[in-house]
C-alpha cells in the first residue's frame, strides 16, 4: 500500500490507555487483524448499513474494501486511534486529483470511522493527529462526510474548526 508516513505515535492526554499512530502501523504489509476486529463497529455508520440486499458480512466486506482502496491511493495519510492493541478509530486523508485540477486548489477528503464510547479527549487528540498528517498534503480545502448519528465525530470536527455545509440522509424503501 502506498501510505505516506503519517501521524507520529503519541499518547493521548487525559485518556488512559489510548494512543495515536500513523496509518503505516496499521497497514504495514497488509491490512491487519486489528482493522478486521474493528469493522463490525465501524460498519454502524457505513453507507451500506440500510441496504437490505447486503448481509452484515457483505456490508463489512464492502467497508473493508473501501478502506483498503482509500489507503492504497497515492498520497493517503491519516491517523489510527488505539487502545492497547485494539483499533478504536481510523482516519484516512486522501488527495482529490480531479477536484484539485478542476477548481485549481489542492483539495482532500477526510474519511473517519470511530468506535462508540471513546472519550472526547481521545477523539479530539486523534483528529488533531490526522489533521497534522493532512497538512503534509497542503490542502486548501478539506471536506468530510459524517453520518448524522455520529455525534462524537461531528462534535470533534466542529471543535477542530470544521463547519457544517449541508446535511444528507439516505432513505431506503423496504418492500
Amino acid at each position: 500500500m502506498s501510505v505516506q508516513e503519517s501521524a507520529q505515535e503519541s499518547a493521548v492526554p487525559e485518556a488512559t490507555g489510548f494512543r495515536c499512530s500513523g496509518l503505516h502501523e496499521l497497514l504495514a504489509g497488509k491490512p491487519s487483524a486489528a482493522l478486521a476486529a474493528a469493522l463490525p463497529a465501524f460498519a454502524r455508520y457505513s453507507e451500506w448499513r440500510a441496504h437490505r440486499l447486503f448481509t452484515v458480512e457483505e456490508q463489512q466486506q464492502l467497508l473493508r474494501a473501501g478502506i483498503e482502496r482509500l489507503c492504497a491511493q497515492p498520497g493517503a495519510t491519516g491517523a489510527v486511534l488505539w487502545r492497547g492493541t485494539q483499533v478504536q478509530g481510523l482516519c484516512v486523508v486522501t488527495p482529490l486529483p480531479w477536484d484539485s485540477a478542476h477548481f485549481g486548489l489542492a483539495m482532500c477528503r477526510l474519511d473517519a470511522w470511530l468506535l462508540p464510547d471513546v472519550p472526547d479527549t481521545a477523539v479530539a487528540h486523534w483528529l488533531q493527529q490526522a489533521l497534522a498528517a493532512a497538512r503534509t498534503l497542503q490542502p486548501a480545502h478539506l471536506s468530510t462526510h459524517v453520518d448524522s448519528e455520529d455525534y462524537a465525530l461531528f462534535n470533534a470536527l466542529a471543535q477542530a474548526g470544521f463547519r457544517l455545509l449541508d446535511a444528507k440522509r439516505t432513505f431506503v424503501a423496504r418492500r
